[in-house]
């Protein structure tokens, strides 16, 4: 199943490599790539307007505390029927549990998946096994 999956990509890659510029699919409302890729990643889900009204919301409230500001635009925010999911690296817990305080405040949150992570500062961690 997957090789005849990658055997269709790979048609449609040479296709186009060779100058087929115009394909044509029976299905014309969705593109065959496209969708192809949303299966694998299994990212298919629609995004409500509701959710994209919080997303933005939370990037807007974080944004607005100086401290967290940078991080906006590195933290990967996804929202699912009010359900938060937060994943990137911040610089330590203060910061991870100030991101969490503030997304928890804005409205239509209903629930915080946190997937941030905190580096581990290795000195300390050389420090302790001496």
């Amino acid at each position: 199943m997957v090789r005849s999956k990658l055997a269709c990509i790979l048609g449609l890659v040479s296709c186009t490599l060779l100058g087929g510029s115009q394909l044509v699919y029976a299905d014309t409302t969705t593109n065959p790539l496209k969708s192809f890729a949303e299966k694998l990643s299994g990212s298919h889900e629609k995004i409500s307007k509701e959710d994209t009204q919080i997303t933005n919301k939370i990037k807007e409230e974080l944004s607005r505390d100086l401290s967290l500001k940078a991080l906006v635009s590195t933290i990967d925010i996804k929202t699912s029927e009010g359900k938060v999911t937060l994943k990137g690296i911040v610089g330590n817990n203060e910061e991870k549990e100030k991101i969490i305080d503030i997304v928890k405040k804005v409205s239509g949150v209903t629930e915080v998946a946190d997937e941030l992570s905190v580096p581990v500062n290795k000195d300390v961690s050389l420090k302790s096994s001496s």
